[in-house]
């Protein structure tokens, strides 16, 4: 069951600067098993002491994080895309509120997922009102 990862650049150098490797495993902890014998120190990188993944790595599962869906025990398919995200913090905290309105006949379909996809941003909403009355502050 081979499934694609998609290694980012801090990690390359584990893959001989491959961004993306084939590796097999039933779920996510095999696969992370696999790619420690083809890449002898990734494990160490992305899980902890304890055998869970580092906080600061984010592990994305066709676009879904795995912490909610069933962590290292997500069962994969073949044909499944795994992408390996470190965290990235630093610099000075932005606050920043953004306010998206969106028509009647929108409000069914996924624009911030879409978005994301297309431009390759992980987005990270902290609170939302949904209504159907627009509102203008």
């Amino acid at each position: 069951m081979a499934v694609k990862v998609r290694i980012p650049t801090p990690l390359r150098k584990l893959t001989n600067g491959q961004e993306e490797v084939s590796a097999e495993g039933k779920t996510i902890g095999e696969l992370i098993d696999t790619l420690e014998k083809a890449s002898p120190g990734m494990k160490e990188r992305l899980c902890d002491e304890t055998g869970k993944v580092r906080r600061f790595i984010n592990l994305y599962l066709n676009d879904e994080d795995i912490r909610f869906l069933q962590g290292l025990d997500t069962h994969l398919n073949d044909g499944d895309e795994v992408s390996i995200i470190p965290a990235i913090a630093g610099g000075a905290p932005i606050k920043k509120k953004i306010y998206m309105n969106f028509p009647q006949k929108l409000i069914k379909e996924p624009i911030i997922y879409q978005i994301g996809h297309k431009f390759h941003v992980i987005t990270n909403i902290r609170g939302a009102s949904i209504n159907d009355e627009i509102v203008v502050e």
